[in-house]
């Protein structure tokens, strides 16, 4: 189990690490666009990593019994799935929250452009990729139980 948890830490420590130069190059960047995009892209990797991480630690402590340093069995298989549908219900209320407010944006766009093409446009595509988004968190969450659920 030790190293396991050294393995844990170790992600974890790049993950962090991994952010930290992200958010330095981003602030140092100087207002060069092209290197503060690829930075947010390396915050944003270095983010969901240390998430996964962390979700790892769970299921593993789940699964894996510390005290008889055997596996737990069904009951704690149990337990990891009834986890796995915590974080996927989290994040999907996340997702559906972040997807209202960009409904709610685009439609002030789309309002205010008052025969601006451009504005209208992009309010259009976004409001296009917002339904796509509600659609596919739909599908997700049908598969995850209709694969998992009891």
């Amino acid at each position: 189990m030790n190293i396991v948890v050294f393995i844990e830490y170790m992600l974890g420590a790049v993950a962090v690490l991994y952010m930290l130069l992200g958010a330095i190059r981003f602030i140092m960047a100087g207002g060069d666009e092209s290197v503060m995009e690829n930075e947010k892209k390396n915050f944003t990797w270095g983010f969901f990593g240390l998430i996964i991480v962390m979700i790892a630690d769970v299921f593993i402590k789940l699964v894996y019994n510390q005290t008889t340093l055997e596996f737990a069995g069904e009951e704690g298989t149990e337990n990891a799935v009834e986890e796995l549908f915590g974080v996927v219900n989290f994040v999907l209320a996340i997702m559906a929250v972040i997807g209202v407010l960009t409904l709610v944006i685009a439609s002030v766009y789309y309002v205010t452009a008052i025969g601006d093409d451009e504005t209208t446009e992009k309010a259009k595509n976004i409001i296009k990729s917002t339904i796509t988004g509600f659609i596919i968190i739909s599908l997700a969450y049908a598969v995850v139980y209709t694969f998992m659920g009891n």
